[in-house]
């Protein structure tokens, strides 16, 4: 297991944003990252902060993450969702 945080600025205040892995050769689309939620909210100045744990295992299938703005403040709520930063994952 490995603890991942993600943190981050420069978002839309008071927003709901939701992290997944992108851009997998063995598997279509995106997944939830980590354990529980993947879900956080910014603050007043558009700062976020976002903290799991993830398996080695599942971290392999997986080259980038991607954070989505929820712009309904719904989670849920796929369809309204918008990628708006992506990271590559390295492994040292």
């Amino acid at each position: 297991e490995y603890s991942l945080g993600v943190t981050v600025y420069g978002l839309e205040p008071n927003s709901v944003y939701s992290v997944w892995l992108a851009e997998s050769p063995v598997q279509e689309g995106r997944e939830p990252l980590g354990i529980g939620t993947n879900r956080f909210k910014t603050d007043g100045s558009g700062k976020g902060r976002y903290v799991t744990s993830v398996s080695h295992l599942k971290l392999r299938d997986w080259r980038a993450l991607a954070i989505y703005h929820h712009a309904g403040k719904d989670p849920e709520n796929a369809k309204e969702m918008k990628m708006v930063l992506k990271g590559y994952l390295r492994f040292y």
